[in-house]
């Protein structure tokens, strides 16, 4: 009765400690809760079409990762994690499409995997003290290189991933505990589920060898230990050979192509093994961008420190191993052999090989080297260090997590530690035009283009720098950002841009790229929309068109293309093309306002009411949705309820031109023409302020037009100006034709009077 009772209460203090773990790594990083969507999440989350209902997932199970980008990704890109897509899907569930919502089930599937590895560590060490398995636990959480892979919607295959392969090796080592019976069929289905969340998974293979031999399996039954998990494996790379339709499974793809000599090939090799090393165990300097550099000089001081840290692990494993230090030999398995997959086919995991993200599962080895080596200090010594590391990991993953809020931080954090890289230079450019395009603040258009000149003065400096990367890509993308820097500024300060410069930057871009080739669907785009701002609309829709068949998964054509629609009335055509964008896109708001503007010219109320709710679903404080709810109840000729809905809009945006003039459409039609004419006034007022909307000044003229009609009526003197106004706007009376007669005869009637 007493064993039973200090079982139990042993048991208690257990889970307390556990829940106290929990408690302290789920505080620090409820920040991440809070974050945006930032760099890949803007494809692999908000425009990832599996998301969008369980027929669209089902159907992306059984292809590549991110063959929904380009019609050739899967040709370059090995991925296919099909958990790891079903754990976006529950993400978007959760928090009905919010961040927060995936945010959520990262930071839970971290939380799981600090258990996991708590419960892993108790059992395999199972004569150690408590202290043991709650310090590597807590370090393990802490560890600011998880900040990435938590705070980084698009990495929740690495905690994923890390959970289900901490789940396998637990269960292996009970299996082991409990004797070794039957077969070890749990961990290989577990197995199984780690590897379809991440490649990297393979791992596996190295580290539960090394928790064999810590847990004394010499001389046990290895076929049964090891035969399930080699028929997981035998699955898993069969159902890779289907996805790729190639025997090889996908794992002969090539990412980046470095074109790296076999030197260059050997150290890449030990600057990822011996920097990750080192960055586990001196995580200071972090950073998502941490470039291949295609050459190096033998004085580089990041390939001696990654050589030095190579060189202490030997030296610790091998004092280890002749010790018989069996946990401490499993903890530097674990920290190098965590990351051993990306050795194997470095080449397929892209131009940033050392990312945190990468030592998810080697952060366990670290943790558990450390909190041995506390263990063997004294009680309050050891207490002490323990606190203080754990409150400098805790200090280091807040001020972390505020890098990975937005995107913008994310750009400028990779600029400050990557200025020489391309692609960090112009990723910044792109993420500082689209924060142009929502506050119009000139001063982040022109440090964009800044930006985009500087990733070009990098890929032509001369002589060229070897360590820099340069690529095709790169060039093209800088080259894209220089075109739409060129439009948006002649749109928005015209005295600084010309439209013209636009087109030429696009069109000479167009020119170099083939159909089909990388980039040339955004420059076709480009081409188009300059065309549409330059008023040839005809060449415009051809280029347009072209962009869609160089790659009919680009969202930005198929949008363009239907807003072009829309404008020249085409309103069925228009209707085709938005459904094909908010099919590529589903969270993309301005897709599905303009599908419910192409439904409400179409006289389709359901589909309008459902795009337009769909678009405040995703936007709930924009004012564009309420505006366009407006218009279709005025088609309606509710005039009552549209006169709701623009005071609603001008509650939120009282700047709004739009608003103003189909304000007074339905004053107007309500009879209330005074109230109309001011309405009109204002809408005046607004719409002169720049803006890229190519009806801004067809609304113009009509809020003058309307304003000089409602004159007429009220005071005909005072209506020369407006219609005076009107006519000046439209000289050729494309909007108001017969102005011109109607303008010369008031004008002549007023001379009569007097």
């Amino acid at each position: 009765m007493v064993a039973k009772e200090s079982e139990g209460a042993g048991r208690a203090v257990t889970l307390g400690v556990l829940a106290a773990v929990l408690v302290a790594v789920a505080a620090v990083f409820a920040g991440a809760l809070g974050g945006e969507l930032v760099y890949d999440d803007l494809l692999l989350v908000a425009r990832n079409p599996a998301l969008g209902g369980l027929e669209q997932l089902g159907e992306s199970l059984g292809r590549p990762h991110w063959d929904f980008v380009e019609p050739d990704q899967a040709l370059r890109v090995g991925y296919w994690r099909p958990l790891a897509l079903v754990a976006l899907f529950v993400g978007r569930a959760l928090g009905d499409g919010e961040p927060w919502g995936f945010h959520a089930l990262s930071l839970a599937l971290h939380l799981g995997s600090v258990a996991l590895v708590f419960a892993l560590v108790r059992t395999t060490l199972a004569h150690a003290s408590l202290f043991v398995p709650a310090a590597a636990a807590l370090l393990f959480g802490l560890h600011p290189v998880h900040v990435e892979s938590v705070a980084w919607i698009s990495a929740i295959n690495d905690p994923l991933a890390g959970f289900w392969l901490f789940a396998s090796l637990l269960l292996f080592a009970r299996w082991r505990r409990a004797g070794s019976p039957g077969l070890a069929l749990l961990p290989a289905v577990a197995l199984l589920a780690a590897l379809a969340s991440k490649e990297s998974a393979l791992a596996w293979f190295a580290l539960a060898p090394a928790l064999d031999w810590t847990l004394g399996g010499e001389g046990k039954p290895r076929w049964r230990a090891y035969l399930p998990a080699l028929v997981a494996l035998a699955a898993y790379w069969l159902a890779r050979t289907l996805v790729f339709d190639s025997s090889a499974a996908g794992f002969d793809l090539v990412t980046s192509h470095l074109r790296e000599t076999a030197l260059r090939a050997f150290t890449l090799r030990v600057e990822l093994l011996g920097g990750a090393l080192a960055l586990l165990a001196w995580p200071l300097r972090l950073n998502l961008f941490r470039e291949v550099r295609p050459e190096i000089p033998w004085d580089d001081a990041q390939l001696w420190i990654a050589v030095a840290a190579l060189v202490a692990w030997v030296i610790a494993l091998r004092s280890a191993w002749k010790r018989g230090a069996r946990a401490v030999v499993l903890a530097l398995t674990i920290a190098l052999g965590g990351i051993a997959p990306a050795v194997l086919r470095i080449e397929s995991i892209g131009r940033f090989p050392l990312s945190e993200r990468f030592l998810y599962v080697s952060a366990l080895g670290v943790a558990l080297l450390v909190a041995l080596a506390l263990e063997r200090l004294r009680k309050p010594a050891a207490l002490a260090s323990f606190c203080a590391l754990a409150a400098l990991a805790g200090w280091r993953d807040v001020t972390r997590m505020r890098v990975w809020h937005d995107e913008l931080a994310l750009f400028r954090d990779g600029v400050e530690h990557s200025p020489r890289s391309l692609y960090v230079r112009w990723g910044l450019g792109r993420v500082l035009l689209d924060r142009f395009r929502a506050t119009n603040d000139a001063v982040l258009l022109f440090e964009a283009n800044d930006q985009f000149c500087a990733a070009q003065d990098l890929s032509t400096e001369s002589p060229p720098d070897p360590r820099v990367l340069v690529t095709a890509f790169d060039e093209i993308q800088s080259s894209l950002g220089v075109g739409w820097y060129h439009l948006l500024c002649a749109l928005h300060v015209p005295q600084e841009c010309t439209r013209d410069e636009a087109e030429l930057v696009f069109r000479n871009l167009a020119d170099k790229l083939a159909d089909g080739a990388p980039g040339s669907a955004e420059a076709r785009c480009g081409l188009g929309v300059s065309l549409k701002h330059l008023g040839r609309v005809d060449e415009a829709e051809t280029e347009l068109v072209r962009a869609t068949k160089c790659n009919p998964r680009h969202h930005a054509a198929w949008f363009n293309l239907g807003r072009l629609q829309l404008e020249r009335a085409h309103w069925r055509d228009a209707l085709a093309s938005l459904d094909r964008a908010v099919e590529l896109a589903p969270d993309d708001v301005e897709s599905w306002l303009s599908l419910g503007m192409a439904a409400i010219e179409l006289d389709l109320g359901d589909r309008a009411r459902a795009a337009l709710g769909r678009a405040r679903a995703l936007a709930p404080e924009s004012a564009a949705p309420l505006l366009q709810l407006g218009v279709m109840a005025a088609r309606e000729q509710r005039f009552e309820v549209a006169l709701d809905f623009f005071e609603q809009v001008l509650r939120i945006e009282g700047s709004s031109g739009p608003a103003h003039l189909f304000r007074g459409k339905a004053l107007f039609a309500l009879g209330r023409p005074n109230e109309a004419l001011r309405a009109f006034s204002d809408a005046a007022r607004w719409l002169q302020e720049p803006s890229s909307d190519p009806l801004r000044e067809q609304q113009l003229v009509e809020a003058f037009y309307n304003a000089g009609v409602l004159q007429l009526q009220l005071s005909p003197a005072d209506a020369v100006a407006p219609l005076e106004e009107a006519l000046a706007r439209d000289p050729a009376g494309r909007w108001t034709p017969g102005l011109r007669e109607a303008l010369e005869k008031l004008k002549s009637d007023l001379g009569r009077a007097k």
